[in-house]
């Protein structure tokens, strides 16, 4: 797919390495939907890594039917996340239901890269090899139940249609990487500033005075009912970070794909 032979395989690398990753978070989740949300990305993951490997490709039709039905899963979680506004605010947020949003468009763009991968090896047959046999004068076409052998190879051009498609999805998901890299630094600005955690003896006897509380039963330095949100870690930096990947992966295959 990607003519330059060290970038391809540097690229590879690296969403392995985002794989083994997202697949130990998958493994820690509580949650069921997060758990199944990991696991589709690591799959997205390893199924981009493999297109980028000679000979390390999965066959196309089932990869088709997954990330179809992780694209909708994402949709419905989108979906979900709306309806519970009422009862949670937090989860009803413009923020919460972009991030499945965003998760479905990569799943959808995933499965439409594999429709051009094969699409483009039908189209250019004769590049990788001899083409399948025709039968009753059709025309010769990769079938979809087999890996395509073309993905590491350059054999031509697409169609205008399919070659501007590829080329707004390349710089959509520059444009994504982009903004992710600026929540990187929003994040790492949020680590160097937030307070950091003073250390307090924990005595055995319950009858030690007790910090002592402002006005309204608060304690000092913290507003009255309000609870204090969870201050961004480094796995949330680390996300971001494999984010920042899937995004810039994305770019370039689709770019390499419309060249």
């Amino acid at each position: 797919m990607i003519a330059d032979e060290a970038l391809g395989r540097t690229i590879a690398v690296l969403l392995m390495a985002a794989t083994l990753y997202t697949t130990c978070r998958a493994v820690a989740a509580s949650d069921p939907a997060a758990r199944i949300g990991k696991t589709l990305h690591a799959l997205t993951t390893a199924a981009m890594a493999l297109m980028l490997l000679p000979g390390g490709q999965w066959p196309v039709l089932p990869q088709l039917l997954l990330f179809a039905l992780g694209a909708w899963w994402f949709v419905i979680q989108a979906v979900a996340r709306r309806t519970s506004r009422r009862g949670d605010r937090r989860s009803g947020t413009g923020a919460a239901r972009a991030k499945p949003l965003y998760d479905a468009a990569a799943m959808a763009a995933m499965a439409f890269m594999l429709a051009l991968g094969g699409f483009r090896d039908a189209a250019f047959p004769g590049v990788l090899g001899p083409a399948p046999a025709a039968h009753h004068g059709s025309a010769a076409a990769v079938p979809l139940s087999v890996p395509v052998p073309g993905w590491s190879a350059q054999p031509g051009p697409l169609p205008g249609a399919l070659q501007a498609a590829a080329v707004g999805l390349a710089v959509a998901f520059g444009l994504a990487a982009l903004l992710w890299t600026v929540r990187i630094v929003q994040l790492l600005a949020q680590l160097l500033v937030q307070p950091r955690v003073r250390f307090r003896p924990v005595f055995p006897n319950p009858g030690w005075p007790r910090p002592l509380r402002g006005a309204h039963g608060a304690s000092p330095g913290r507003s009255p009912g309000r609870s204090p949100g969870r201050s961004p870690g480094f796995r949330d930096v680390a996300d971001a970070a494999l984010e920042v990947l899937g995004a810039a992966a994305f770019a370039v295959m689709f770019a390499a794909l419309a060249g």
